[in-house]
């Protein structure tokens, strides 16, 4: 009986906590604020599904908070119907990684919706931009930042021919190399 009433309450503390995470990031989303509010340190939805391909391109913290809610929804409703430990577990993992699953699959969708409009990087040359996912150094990836360029907030990919250049630096673009990607140094 111990072992399920401490079960309960880790189904009940995921579902809460899950839900709750849940409810302010719906909130945020409708208060405008929910592109921006991810992970602290820049990992959000769209930078995950950048980074390749397989079961690491689902997790965000959209992703984890649904995988917490549902597997505490799904553990105590099967706890309530009676049944055993391990088909409680079973299920309840079940709908955690299944929410994951179609949460990924539904922000990837958004992320593949956004539109540039008629943005032209050329534009931001010169401007400051911050850096919200780290920048390799030597132009041997990329990463992502943030910058005004006629009157908007955009985020593209970027370079650099320098030395790595840290989450939340402020850099200088220097160059537009693509459409989506631009070429910064640090400064």
């Amino acid at each position: 009986m111990g072992f399920l009433s401490a079960m309960d309450t880790l189904y009940f503390v995921c579902a809460a906590v899950g839900g709750s995470v849940l409810v302010v990031q719906t909130l945020l989303l409708m208060l405008g604020m929910g592109h921006d509010v991810d992970v602290d340190g820049g990992v959000h939805v769209h930078d995950v599904h950048d980074a390749g391909d397989g079961f690491f391109k689902f997790l965000s913290l959209k992703t984890l908070v649904a995988f917490l809610t549902f597997f505490g929804l799904a553990g105590l409703a099967a706890q309530r119907a009676g049944w055993g430990s391990l088909p409680t577990l079973a299920t309840a993992l079940g709908a955690g990684a299944v929410s994951v699953l179609v949460v990924g699959w539904l922000m990837s969708g958004f992320a593949k919706l956004q539109s540039r409009g008629n943005v032209d990087l050329t534009n931001a040359v010169g401007a400051e931009a911050r850096v919200y996912l780290r920048i390799p150094a030597e132009s041997r990836g990329v990463g992502k930042v943030h910058v005004e360029v006629q009157g908007r907030r955009v985020e593209c990919k970027a370079r650099t021919r320098g030395a790595e250049i840290p989450t939340g630096a402020t850099v200088t673009v220097v160059a537009a190399s693509s459409q989506d990607t631009v070429e910064v140094m640090l400064g």
